[in-house]
């Protein structure tokens, strides 16, 4: 006489808390891995460069060429050039040890240049700071000048491209920082 054993798959309980837990621990899983993925581009996609950011050491283009040296002194030197667009118009600087403000043909600053580390922007970058910084802190670029390795961020309030944060770089650090109106 053959003895046969029957083996049958075992019964599972179902647990009625045990199926809600593994569904809602499945969708937390899938959240984490939906979170993981979107938040780099969030990090990167930093806020669009706006008013705030148009303003260094407290020099905007609101201010005359008065209160600019109210806030900065005498300027190191002064130089100046012939307007493109302006016959009559000139194109002046006006030097320091950390920046360069433009007037461009008018009374108030049209542009400054960040020269020097120890004036940071709005944000805070400083020059000598590796682009990844600049990356974190203004996010991708609105265009990349390739002609002069800059990275080049629009105002985000003016419809015209031509006010804008341009920043150079040399060997991946910040070189310089042009903020303010380009001529066009």
């Amino acid at each position: 006489m053959n003895d046969y054993v029957f083996f049958s798959a075992p019964q599972l309980k179902r647990d009625p808390l045990g199926s809600r837990v593994e569904s809602m621990r499945t969708r937390s899983n899938i959240l984490l891995v939906l979170l993981i993925s979107i938040l780099p581009a969030t990090l990167a996609g930093q806020s669009p460069v706006r008013a705030p950011d148009f303003v260094v050491a407290g020099i905007s283009d609101r201010l005359d060429s008065a209160q600019v040296r109210r806030l900065l002194g005498a300027p190191d030197s002064i130089t100046s050039g012939d307007h493109p667009y302006d016959a009559s118009g000139k194109l002046i600087d006006w030097w320091y040890p950390q920046f360069r403000v433009l007037y461009n043909g008018g009374q108030t600053v049209g542009a400054v240049w960040v020269l020097g580390s120890r004036a940071p922007t709005h944000r805070g970058l400083r020059v000598g700071d590796p682009r990844t910084r600049v990356r974190a802190l203004y996010g991708a670029p609105a265009s990349v000048d390739t002609a002069s390795n800059a990275w080049v961020y629009h105002d985000a309030d003016h419809e015209s491209e031509v006010h804008l944060m341009k920043v150079f770089f040399q060997r991946d650090r910040v070189l310089s920082i042009f903020i303010g109106w380009v001529l066009d």
